[in-house]
């Protein structure tokens, strides 16, 4: 039997075209996390899939038959998403906050997130993102804060102060 006549339900899903594509260019198609629409049962069930169709040749070129593996990852594809989404939430409750916060990252202490109340502290506009502390904030340049933070960088050790001079 054709894969349409087992599976009705990919007619219209992306299976089709991709074998398709292999037969007619003979080149074998890797996809991953394709979203299809399955039948179990009696309703319809979302599933993801890494698929990969091979053309076995024959001697004269023509394609004989296609070697298929379609592995379910739909467990791995929906861990995933609800990972990004609590990313997400964690990120919006992060820069609404009404604390200032700032990520920097590695030795040049590059400002990977910053919330729009630490820019309006620091009064440096809000394009600020990619950019180094100390090339947005010189003055901080020949002050303790570089060394300060390289410590805490290296060690990974917390640095609490309170009304620290700069």
């Amino acid at each position: 039997k054709t894969l349409l006549q087992v599976l009705p339900e990919l007619k219209d899903q992306p299976f089709p075209a991709l074998l398709d594509k292999v037969y007619t260019t003979g080149i074998p198609v890797y996809a991953n996390e394709i979203l299809v629409q399955l039948q179990h049962k009696d309703k319809m069930k979302e599933q993801y899939f890494n698929v990969v169709y091979q053309p076995d040749h024959k001697a004269d070129g023509t394609i004989s038959v296609f070697i298929t593996i379609a592995y379910d990852v739909t467990e791995m594809v929906l861990a995933r998403k609800k990972i990004e989404e609590s990313e997400k939430r964690y990120n919006m409750m992060v820069m609404n906050s009404p604390f200032t916060f700032a990520v920097l990252k590695g030795k040049n202490l590059i400002i990977d997130l910053a919330n729009d109340q630490i820019k309006d502290v620091w009064g440096i506009g809000k394009d600020i993102e990619g950019k180094s502390l100390l090339e947005i904030m010189p003055d901080l340049k020949n002050t303790p804060f570089p060394a300060l933070l390289d410590e805490v960088r290296a060690t990974g050790i917390p640095f609490h102060g309170i009304e620290v001079q700069s």
